[in-house]
C-alpha cells in the first residue's frame, strides 16, 4: 500500500502531507480522495484537493457514507457525479444528504426513488416525490418504484403510489 493510501487509511494528516511531497500518479490521488471522501475526512480531502486531486465519484462515496458537510465541500470544490451521489444518498438512507442534493442539478430522481423504496426509506421517498419523482417510471431494466414496493410488500408505499396515480386521472 502506498504512503498516500496508508495516510488516508490511518487518518494521518501529517503523513498525508509528507506523502504528497513525492510525485504521485493522478489515479492514485483520485483513489485517495475517494477513500477520504467515503470516510468523511474533511482535513484530508482539503489537503488532497489542494494537491490537485480530482475524482468525479468522490461525491458519490461521500453521499453514501459520510456527512452532508463532506458532500457540500466536494460539491463546492469539484462537483462530480451528482446523479450517482443522489442515488447513493437515497440508497443508504442519508436523509440530510438527499435533501441537499435535491438542491443541485442532479436529475436521477426516479432511480433514487427506486433505491429508497427498495430499502424502505420512507422519509426519502417523500422528499423525492415532492421534487417530482415518478413511482411509475421504468428504471433499472424496466422496474418501477411502485412495482418494487409491491414486491417488497410495503403496503404503506403501495397505498401512497396508488393515491398519487388516482389524483393524476
Amino acid at each position: 500500500m502506498s504512503l498516500l493510501y496508508e495516510a488516508v487509511k490511518n487518518d494521518d494528516l501529517r503523513a498525508l502531507k509528507k506523502a504528497l511531497k513525492e510525485p504521485c500518479p493522478a489515479d492514485e490521488l483520485a483513489g485517495a480522495l475517494r477513500n477520504a471522501s467515503e470516510k468523511g475526512q474533511i482535513r484530508q480531502i482539503k489537503c488532497l484537493l489542494s494537491a490537485g486531486a480530482h475524482d468525479d465519484w468522490a461525491i458519490a462515496a461521500a453521499a453514501s457514507f459520510a456527512s452532508v458537510e463532506t458532500v457540500k465541500l466536494l460539491y463546492k470544490r469539484i462537483g462530480g457525479d451528482l446523479n450517482a451521489a443522489l442515488i447513493g444518498a437515497a440508497a443508504h438512507g442519508r436523509l440530510e444528504t438527499t435533501r441537499f442534493l435535491l438542491t443541485t442539478p442532479a436529475s436521477t430522481l426516479n432511480e433514487a426513488l427506486a433505491d429508497a423504496v427498495l430499502r424502505k426509506y420512507h422519509a426519502i421517498v417523500g422528499l423525492l416525490l415532492e421534487k417530482g419523482a415518478d413511482p411509475f417510471a421504468p428504471v433499472y431494466g424496466g422496474q418501477t418504484a411502485a412495482g418494487i414496493a409491491e414486491r417488497k410488500g410495503d403496503r404503506e408505499l403501495e397505498a401512497l403510489f396508488d393515491a398519487r396515480q388516482s389524483l393524476k386521472k
